[in-house]
């Protein structure tokens, strides 16, 4: 499992709860007070969720860049 991103939003609030559940409902809350946005749960979840499959591509493309650059070719 990717390590856990924070998630953030555009207007750079990062969330500060650490179980999902918590998550969940500061992603909704901040969505409704600072944008006027009615985030329902699955929506909350699926801002989680790419949140980590962002951490998981950052990884995966580092881990190639360090392969070629071991190999002596180009990042």
């Amino acid at each position: 499992m990717p390590d856990h991103k924070t998630p953030a939003c555009d207007c750079g609030y990062e969330v500060s709860a650490t179980d999902e559940a918590g998550r969940v409902e500061e992603i909704r809350a901040h969505a409704r007070e600072a944008h006027g946005i009615a985030f329902s749960v699955e929506e909350a979840l699926l801002v989680l969720l790419r949140s980590e499959l962002d951490v998981s591509r950052d990884s995966s493309e580092s881990g190639i860049r360090q392969r070629r650059m071991s190999q002596g070719g180009t990042p």
